[in-house]
């Protein structure tokens, strides 16, 4: 990477914990560093390294779910372009242009049964019109299929 892409990495205390896959997209490089010491995400010039642009992402997750290892994932359709960030009990949806977050969806890990070591791995799968992503149901087949309405909630502005 770029010598500011790597100054970042060195020197974020969430970014030495991990090392997460970025996602190319135009002119930008978009990661995701969700762990217990801060939750960002972040869009760096692919040329230059240099920051655009970097948010907080809010959780009420704990413990292990905090982790989060799922690389993000652009979504594109022709009315609308998101990232989508995936981990700490929800996937949220964030403007390419500023990073802001559009919408949060929860319910991947039930607080009725909420799982403490459940860290979300896999990326999510976005075409339009549809977005596939890993949730916990504790009773559920673990390679079972299901289309479940989740809670989905945008974010005020």
């Amino acid at each position: 990477p770029a010598p500011r892409a790597r100054a970042l990495f060195r020197h974020s205390p969430v970014a030495r914990k991990q090392r997460p896959t970025p996602v190319l997209d135009g002119k930008n490089l978009y990661l995701q560093l969700l762990h217990t010491s801060g939750a960002l995400v972040i869009a760096l010039d692919a040329k230059t390294g240099k920051q655009v642009w970097v948010q907080k992402r809010a959780s009420d997750a704990t413990d292990e779910c905090l982790h989060a290892y799922a690389s993000p994932v652009i979504y594109r359709d022709d009315k609308q372009e998101f990232l989508l960030a995936h981990g700490c009990d929800y996937i949220t949806a964030h403007s390419l242009k500023d990073g802001k977050e559009l919408w949060r969806c929860g319910g991947l890990n039930p607080r009725g049964k909420y799982n403490r070591t459940l860290r979300l791995v896999a990326s999510p799968v976005a075409v339009p019109g549809l977005i596939v992503l890993t949730h916990l149901e504790p009773d559920d087949d673990p390679v079972s299929w299901q289309d479940v309405e989740l809670e989905r909630k945008d974010t005020p502005a």
